[in-house]
């Protein structure tokens, strides 16, 4: 029986698309907090990442299902991570995802 065992990191947020960019956004101080409007002419701050990169990125590995923006954030760096082990996946490969966000917007 062959087990691999992976452990790998990524981030997407408002500081970057991947844990090098956010890292280094975070050591040169970077904050991801923006000033925004809300539709009733109200200022607010708010560290939002950005969905038209998201579906950018997106549209790159894959043009079908209708997935939340939660969904698809997790389908990107799920994506880049296995790109990124090379490890083949199989009916036996199990997959732990962490998130601090929920699927709300």
């Amino acid at each position: 029986m062959r087990e691999v065992y992976l452990t790998n990191h990524h981030i997407i947020s408002p500081l970057g698309f991947d844990s090098i960019s956010n890292f280094n956004n975070l050591l040169n101080e970077v904050s991801g907090i923006e000033k925004y409007k809300s539709e009733d002419s109200r200022f607010y701050y708010s560290s939002k990442v950005d969905k038209n990169k998201i579906e950018s990125e997106f549209k790159k590995i894959s043009d079908k299902g209708s997935y939340t923006l939660l969904e698809r954030i997790m389908i990107l760096s799920i994506h880049q991570i296995l790109k990124d082990s090379g490890v083949e996946i199989t009916d036996k490969t199990g997959l732990i995802i962490a998130t601090t966000k929920g699927n709300i917007e």
